[in-house]
């Protein structure tokens, strides 16, 4: 899980969080992948969404990766880039029958 949000720093506008698993995929295995995206609309005063995304692991490894695509310029000069933050980001094991 993990929360998509703006910094409180003037950024408005549509921001879009893209997550992206690649599970195994080492030596021989077949790697999966899982992809989520996320929206957040920001009114740049601040605030965030939860969102999730699951995943198995087929191999020793699973690489996760975050990436933007919406990027901005602040309200107040006009000039500074500007973006979605992300926090929050939890990679919990889940309870399997053997």
């Amino acid at each position: 899980s993990f929360a998509v949000g703006d910094a409180r720093d003037g950024c408005e506008g549509a921001m879009l969080v893209h997550a992206v698993v690649v599970a195994g995929g080492g030596g021989n295995a077949t790697a999966k992948a899982a992809a989520a995206a996320v929206p957040y609309a920001s009114r740049g005063g601040g605030g965030a969404r939860q969102a999730s995304l699951r995943f198995v692991a087929s191999g020793r490894r699973a690489r996760v990766t975050f990436y933007s695509s919406y990027y901005h310029t602040s309200a107040g000069d006009g000039v500074s880039p500007c973006g979605p933050v992300l926090d929050q980001v939890k990679v919990q094991p889940l309870m399997t029958k053997a």
